[in-house]
């Protein structure tokens, strides 16, 4: 084998290893929060189309932008302030990730998307997640003062009927 061939064929099998990305992405504010999740959805079809797998991701929640960003759709400029805000963990090797960049800068309902390499095991920490966290332990919170509370009301009616057993037994001697 010459040199030209074998280097051909090291970048050949570098480009088929499979690595792991993380993209974010941002939705047009103008569809329906379940298209939104619709869209989030297709995004991981599209993926497995692209000799990916999925790994993780968050669905996709309205947010304020920090700044206004403009999107070309249907050769009219149009502004948001707002967007879905939304990211997903996949794993795919760097030909398909080429292709499937090329289909998102042509998708008009995706404002903004930027795919990085990442970690298997490290997530993305949004505000949403606090968010989601915080109602989480409240709930729980919840559940336990009630308990606590219905814990207490049986042992104040317990407490109540020994009191007149105590009363009754006492009149009867």
């Amino acid at each position: 084998m010459s040199k030209k061939e074998i280097e051909t064929t090291i970048d050949e099998e570098i480009e088929s290893i499979k690595r792991v990305y993380e993209m974010s992405y941002i939705l047009v504010p103008t569809i329906s929060e379940s298209d939104a999740e619709a869209k989030a959805e297709a995004l991981k079809k599209s993926i497995a189309s692209n000799q990916g797998s999925f790994i993780s991701e968050e669905t996709p929640y309205v947010r304020d932008l920090a700044y206004e960003m403009l999107k070309v759709i249907k050769n009219a400029n149009h502004r948001f302030e707002t967007g879905y805000f939304g990211w997903v963990k996949f794993e795919m090797d760097v030909e398909s990730v080429s292709n499937f960049e090329k289909s998102l800068k042509l998708d008009e309902e995706v404002i903004r998307f930027l795919i990085v390499k990442a970690d298997r095991d490290t997530n993305i920490i949004t505000k949403n997640s606090y968010q989601k966290k915080a109602r989480e332990s409240e709930e729980a919170n919840i559940d336990t003062a009630a308990e606590a509370e219905a814990s207490s009301v049986v042992e104040e009616v317990a407490a109540t009927a020994e009191v007149e057993e105590s009363k009754d037994s006492s009149k009867e001697a």
